[in-house]
Formats: C-alpha cells, sequence, structure tokens
C-alpha cells in the first residue's frame, strides 16, 4: 500500500503557486525559459532528398520533416537509422 499522502501531478511552471525563494529573477527566469513542452517520436516513415526525416509524433496524427541533427539524437531516429532503409538513406545522403 502506497503510503505517500499527497499525489505528485506533472505542471508547468505557469501553473504553480508563487513562494519565497532565495533565487535571484535572473535565474527563476532561466529556469521558466527551460520549462517548454516535450514531444516525443512515435516512429520515422522516411527521408528526403535533403536528409530531413518523416517523423510521426506520439499522440498526433501530424508528420513533420525534421533535419536529421535536431534529431539524431532521439532514440527511435537511431534505431530507424540502423535499419536497412535508414542504413540506405546514409548512404545516399553520403553521411
Amino acid at each position: 500500500m502506497d503510503k505517500t499522502p499527497f499525489t505528485i501531478v506533472p505542471s508547468h511552471v505557469e501553473q504553480l503557486i508563487p513562494v519565497a525563494s532565495d533565487w535571484d529573477d535572473g535565474r527563476l527566469a532561466a529556469l521558466q525559459a527551460s520549462d517548454r513542452e516535450e514531444y516525443y517520436v512515435e516512429a520515422v516513415h522516411g527521408c528526403d532528398d535533403e536528409g530531413r526525416l518523416l517523423i510521426k509524433w506520439f499522440g498526433s496524427d501530424e508528420e513533420t520533416l525534421e533535419p536529421l541533427e535536431g534529431v539524431a539524437h532521439i532514440p527511435a531516429v537511431s534505431a530507424w537509422l540502423s535499419t536497412e532503409e535508414g542504413r540506405m538513406w546514409r548512404d545516399r545522403l553520403g553521411l
């Protein structure tokens, strides 16, 4: 049985209640600026002739073309690049 007396709910900075802090405004502004929404790659559906990957985003019907250098660190992209299709595109584009 969980004895935690509260539930942790993910939240964004603008939904938090202000409290006293010894952080200066610059440090707080930097923290707020880093609070951005995260998107997850569901699948890679190919590549165009410019080396941009066609990305299917989790929870969305939308697919977008993304430059490889912007998404190469994502595990789903690395996995696709190691597939036969991914290797073919890397060879074709000289990557």
